[in-house]
């Protein structure tokens, strides 16, 4: 593929999409039918322009989102060390699976412009395996993605030779599975401020943790409050606090424990909503959330949200379980049946609105809820 240089990124101007060369000067004379091409070349006409920045837009998981202009250059330094960092090569394919709304499909445009991949779209919702047909060397998902993939399209999952994942909390459940596919897979950590990931473990294989290490030139640490700091220098990053309570280990590496403003206050007790579910998990085997209703008299009351309750017998059981296992502040003291549990437009889920459906809930009682 010949190459066309921008005098104002001085970065390649062409690009493979699905196969088809991509130029500014000849995208309406190509077939791009597909809603999704058509969104990354809406993007493309964005980062073409004259302007030396471009707007994100925030995943809005730590309140309504947020729109933000960035260099574009520093997005191009982001996605450069992501290639050196997995060892993408030119002519390598691709997988645009997530939104070029958000952050984490921009980049993978720009890492696919820049590295001249192949990029390969599929569907931005859902399940983005299902009408995959040939293999791909790079692909980057929420574990939302994953999560259908693996339960509807597993024989598609080969295809994939090297995964990324981010975004969210990564469940119990869903690691215990991923840890049997056999091409590496990693978990991300980042934000749309530091245009995509400035972090990562490995989640299968022999070098698979439970602990984030930073990527070159990024140093991390924890502020007062226990909340993580960046320091970023190439993306103009100076002691950005994020939302993210974390923890190091003796080797530099790093856990997230939970958001800040997720942290329910329960007897005086401060109780991380992911860490408590994680726990349960590995004790029970039970996927669930934890939430939380305010009292009238104040303070927070824990919830159990099941997607399945099962009968009056298994709760019975299950809360005799909670009793042996968690510590007594950690025990909740309802349990909440939600057919689906409400998810962010970046596949995070929504634990504002989770929290209001409980508080609604308990307001307008609906025929299920048990307190024993």
């Amino acid at each position: 593929m010949g190459t066309v240089t921008n005098h104002m990124t001085g970065m390649p101007k062409a690009m493979l999409l699905n196969g088809k060369e991509w130029r500014p000067d000849n995208s309406n004379n190509l077939d791009f039918s597909k809603s999704e091409e058509r969104a990354v070349i809406r993007f493309l006409s964005e980062w073409f322009d004259e302007s030396d920045k471009i707007s994100l837009k925030t995943s809005g998981s730590t309140g309504f989102p947020k729109q933000i202009w960035v260099e574009k250059s520093a997005l191009v330094d982001s996605a450069n060390r992501t290639i050196q960092y997995f060892g993408l090569q030119k002519g390598m394919k691709a997988l645009l699976c997530l939104s070029p709304e958000f952050i984490a499909g921009k980049m993978m445009i720009i890492r696919s412009l820049i590295g001249e991949l192949n990029l390969i779209t599929t569907s931005f919702q859902s399940n983005p395996l299902f009408s995959l047909t040939e293999e791909i060397d790079f692909a980057a998902m929420v574990p939302l993605q994953i999560s259908l993939a693996m339960e509807l399209s597993p024989e598609k999952l080969p295809l994939i030779k090297s995964l990324i994942l981010g975004g969210s909390a990564i469940g119990t459940a869903l690691e215990e599975s991923l840890r049997k596919l056999p091409n590496p897979v990693f978990h991300t950590y980042g934000m749309t401020e530091t245009l995509s990931h400035i972090a990562v473990r490995r989640l299968n294989g022999e070098s698979a943790s439970q602990w984030f290490e930073a990527m070159p030139d990024v140093s991390l640490s924890l502020h007062s409050d226990g909340i993580l700091v960046i320091d970023a220098p190439y993306l103009s990053i100076r002691e950005l606090k994020t939302n993210d309570i974390a923890e190091f280990n003796a080797f530099g590496r790093f856990r997230i424990i939970g958001r800040a403003d997720d942290v329910i206050i329960s007897a005086a007790n401060k109780i991380h909503p992911v860490d408590l579910e994680m726990k349960i998990y590995n004790l029970l085997g039970l996927k669930c959330y934890i939430s939380a209703r305010t009292e009238v008299s104040g303070g927070d009351s824990l919830v159990l949200v099941l997607e399945q309750a099962g009968s009056v017998k298994d709760l019975y059981r299950l809360w005799r379980q909670l009793e042996s296992f968690l510590e007594m502040h950690e025990i909740p003291r309802f349990i909440f049946e939600l057919n689906e549990v409400p998810m962010l437009d970046s596949g995070k889920t929504d634990r504002r609105g989770l929290r209001q459906k409980v508080q609604s809930f308990f307001e307008h009682p609906q025929p299920f809820a048990n307190n024993p």
